[in-house]
């Protein structure tokens, strides 16, 4: 009786190592693949939450809380250089987002300031104390602030975006703002109030916009286009294609997360969504021919299911995606006694075809 109970007992022990060794080892092997699928990953340049990434000239810019800009030419991690705050204004703001038409720069800036206010619910906390679209002719240059006065001073930014488009001639940039309209920015010029319903615009929610034959069009959900068809989404897993957003050529439910940001090339649709990066295939037509699909390259290790990923971009939209100079960014929003590497993770990345992988900028 004895005997048989400590032979119990030792197969439980014996059971509940195996158990964790499994557990144990399952881990790693996860952690090790979203870390690096065996690439040795650089120190990222451009840490933080990464908003938006747009084209202006022969450059990319970019923020983090500052302007960041380099040679949209480059193939090389790191290369950015960096606008200092004080440059744009000399409260030194936040930029948490930034655009660009053909003319001008543009960057969303925040200021915060302690709330001394006694017995207000947000005494002692920082508060936002201005909301101000700042625009300059070139990164390292004079930053003004946008006159917003004909529109009122009881209201501010909400929402800065732009076309991004490969064309140069395409490039328009807009600003939602809190008096319900949205309007064309022109530099420092008094902003120019818009139409809603003009190409699916919303005035008062719309976040994205496209240039498409000849046209601007608007959403209040992730856009991306080549020169085929037009890409768009109505906050689900669900992804539209065609040349007028009101009326869709074809449609695919791709089995993902909700999407945050979509980029094109000529054989993928690059999905940022709340759990990390997705592709689907596109056809020589345009058309979506599948669901989400597993990466060749480390992307989806990189860019993983632990992040959001609410930047997708790719240069050059008649390149394959393994032969495009791509960008994506990651926020992780998990609790804050997770692992440290989820937070130094928090960056813009890259992918360069001479690389061919994925790689902290």
């Amino acid at each position: 009786m004895t005997t048989t109970k400590k032979t119990t007992v030792k197969g439980l022990f014996v059971t509940f190592l195996t158990s964790i060794a499994i557990l144990f080892t399952s881990c790693q092997g996860v952690i090790f693949y979203e870390i690096n699928k065996e690439v040795e990953l650089n120190s990222a340049q451009i840490e933080g939450d990464v908003n938006s990434l747009v084209r202006f000239g022969d450059q990319l810019i970019t923020q983090n809380g500052y302007v960041w800009y380099k040679d949209s030419s480059s193939s090389t991690n790191g290369e950015w250089t960096k606008v200092s705050a004080s440059t744009i204004d000399d409260s030194k703001p936040s930029i948490i987002k930034v655009a660009a038409d053909s003319s001008y720069i543009y960057a969303f800036g925040i200021t915060y300031d302690e709330d001394t206010e006694s017995g207000s619910d947000t005494e002692g906390e920082n508060i936002i104390s201005s909301r101000i679209i700042y625009c300059a002719t070139s990164a390292d240059g004079e930053w003004t602030a946008i006159d917003t006065s004909s529109i009122g001073d009881d209201y501010y930014p909400e929402c800065l975006f732009c076309t991004n488009a490969e064309d140069e001639s395409g490039r328009y940039a807009y600003v939602r703002m809190s008096d319900g309209n949205t309007y064309q920015l022109d530099g420092t010029s008094a902003p120019t109030v818009l139409t809603d319903g003009t190409n699916g615009l919303d005035i008062d929610a719309v976040t994205s916009a496209v240039y498409f034959n000849s046209e601007v069009w608007f959403s209040n959900y992730p856009l991306a286009a080549n020169d085929t068809y037009m890409y768009w989404t109505a906050g689900s897993d669900t992804v539209y294609y065609g040349t007028d957003t009101t009326s869709a050529t074809g449609y695919k439910d791709v089995s993902c997360d909700d999407i945050l940001s979509m980029a094109v090339t000529s054989d993928y649709l690059l999905l940022g969504t709340e759990s990390g990066i997705e592709h689907v295939a596109i056809d020589s037509d345009g058309a979506i021919t599948s669901t989400t699909s597993d990466f060749d390259t480390n992307a989806d290790s990189v860019l993983s299911s632990y992040y959001y990923v609410p930047l997708v971009f790719s240069l050059d939209s008649s390149l394959s995606e393994e032969a495009n100079t791509l960008y994506g960014s990651t926020v992780y929003y998990g609790s804050a006694s997770a692992s440290a590497s989820y937070y130094d993770n928090i960056c813009l990345w890259a992918y360069y075809p001479s690389r061919g992988n994925w790689n902290c900028e």
